[in-house]
């Protein structure tokens, strides 16, 4: 396999094991946002922090994403996968 292939492998596998685990965890976002806008905010970017993934770079994926972090009850799958996505982009540069 070519090097190219070998990083959309890495890159496939990373996105399902990141959005398995946020998608696992999803509820609790929705519940911090019942709570307050800054809650549903502090727990997502709480979410992504495991995969050393700092606040600004969880905003600059929602961003592109074009999501409405204070309102995460109304995100599809899709809208997920699309975070999940920006955020291995913002993270991890070459994916």
């Amino acid at each position: 396999s070519s090097a190219n292939e070998d990083v959309k492998w890495v890159r496939e596998e990373l996105h399902r094991w990141i959005f398995g685990n946020v998608s696992a965890k999803w509820r609790s976002v929705v519940r911090a946002a019942k709570a307050s806008e800054k809650a549903a905010e502090t727990r997502l970017f709480e979410l992504f922090s495991g995969y050393k993934g700092s606040a600004s770079c969880v905003k600059a994926a929602t961003f592109r994403a074009k999501v409405n972090v204070i309102e995460p009850h109304t995100w599809s799958r899709y809208d997920l996968h699309l975070v999940v996505a920006h955020f291995l982009s913002v993270r991890f540069p070459m994916c």
